[in-house]
């Protein structure tokens, strides 16, 4: 934190420092402070795929589906090629339970990054895909 904190300092234009600072305090359940930060870096670069789709994410883990659906959708309209942003899709709309929408997001994510098929096997969110034979092809 401190390391970001100096970073910031030194070149606060600089949106990534802040959303590697959200990323941080998320990691420790601070969603609302990690929130803050991906706010503030969407101050700077209002068209940063990573802090809307990071927005998602949180928004997701308060309930606040809704708006993170919204945050997600505008992470990809900036960037269609964002392999994280549709896998955070797929999670998303695995919690919900829309076994479909799930399915299609996280074909897309492990097409742009096939990394995706691994975290897919251990993610809980995808939990409740283990049984689908869709997904298990995909994470063959």
């Amino acid at each position: 934190i401190q390391a970001y904190q100096k970073a910031f300092e030194l070149n606060p234009e600089d949106p990534d420092i802040l959303i590697n600072m959200g990323v941080i305090f998320s990691d420790l359940g601070l969603h609302l402070k990690s929130i803050n930060f991906y706010e503030k870096a969407l101050e700077i670069d209002p068209n940063s795929f990573m802090a809307y789709s990071n927005l998602g994410v949180e928004y997701t883990d308060l309930g606040q589906y809704d708006k993170a659906l919204t945050y997600h959708k505008k992470a990809l309209e900036l960037n269609s090629f964002y392999g994280e942003g549709w896998y955070n899709l797929a999670c998303f709309y695995a919690q919900q339970g829309d076994v479909e929408k799930a399915l299609v997001a996280l074909k897309r994510a492990i097409k742009l990054d096939s990394s995706n098929k691994d975290y897919a096997k251990e993610d809980p969110d995808l939990i409740n895909l283990g049984d689908n034979k869709v997904f298990q092809q995909l994470t063959d």
